[in-house]
């Protein structure tokens, strides 16, 4: 079950509609246990001279049948159900995992760690964005809000994070490139924040594919997995730092110093380097 999108859950799902949820699940239960009875005697079934079925789906096993229920349940839920940010919502959804055993992936998640170990419990996985600002609720007495410990919070409770930046598209305002750095730079709020920076560079890494299933492929340099990688000239978590290569499938993509864009920025990798006798952009006032 994937939530994500932008509201509530507590705005999306009232009483009304957990209550109709409620109904639902215990239905599909009860049609659970009657295949199950019908399974256990199967033998018994095979010596009946029974009509073949008219419907395909009478002829499902259980795991089919189970399969196209949850498929059903989840487009359900996932049609008005959105990200998770506050720790109310949080409960009430991860309260719903644990009674029906959903697989829950978790976005948002601004105040989860509040109370990590209900997530924990869960078993579900979780995908922060550590920049991400949600304002405390100053007429409640308890804790509320965002906190830059929270990626540190959950990895310590043994909860899976990924970490992803607030928007995908590359916005043009000052250098045109700088957005590309925006993922490397949400890992390294959630070092600031007290997360280890192998555990941060795996957050955006092997962590994103294991949550996904196709760890066995990518997210990590191993043999037998796919070429896809980049090496940078310097930590990669630094602002500082710039990719020089990008390989793809075993091939070079990207090579810094032919594209021209900032070729003229450190090419030797030096962290103080002689000024180029040419540079790009100008500056104002500089000659044409």
């Amino acid at each position: 079950l994937v939530l994500d999108d932008a509201k509530s859950l507590n705005h999306k799902l009232g009483k009304l509609d957990r209550s109709k949820l409620d109904e639902y699940m215990q239905s599909v239960r009860t049609v659970e246990k009657q295949i199950e009875r019908v399974t256990k005697r199967q033998a018994d079934i095979n010596k009946l001279k029974l009509q073949p079925p008219v419907k395909s789906w009478q002829a499902m096993t259980r795991e089919e049948f189970i399969q196209v229920m949850g498929d059903l349940m989840i487009l359900a839920l996932r049609t008005d159900l959105t990200r998770v940010s506050t720790i109310t919502d949080l409960r009430q959804v991860c309260a719903l995992a644990r009674r029906f055993g959903f697989e829950l992936l978790i976005e948002g998640a601004e105040e989860a760690w509040i109370d990590p170990s209900v997530i924990a419990r869960t078993g579900a996985s979780v995908v922060l964005t550590p920049r991400a600002r949600r304002n405390a609720d100053e007429n409640r007495n308890q804790s509320s809000g965002s906190s830059i410990e929270n990626a540190r919070i959950l990895h310590e409770h043994g909860i899976p994070v990924a970490i992803r930046p607030s928007g995908t598209a590359i916005a043009l305002w000052g250098l045109a490139g700088r957005d590309l750095g925006h993922l490397p730079m949400e890992a390294a709020f959630a070092v600031r924040g007290g997360l280890s920076e192998a555990a941060a560079i795996e957050a955006i890494t092997i962590e994103p594919a294991r949550i996904l299933g196709v760890a066995d492929r990518i997210g990590s340099i191993e043999v037998g997995k796919d070429a896809d990688f980049i090496v940078t000239d310097g930590d990669l978590l630094s602002y500082l730092t710039h990719v020089r290569w990008s390989v793809i499938n075993g091939k070079v993509q990207y090579d810094k110093m032919e594209e021209g864009l900032l070729d003229h920025i450190r090419p030797g990798g030096d962290e103080t380097p002689e000024p180029p006798d040419d540079h790009w952009p100008r500056r104002l006032g500089d000659p044409l």
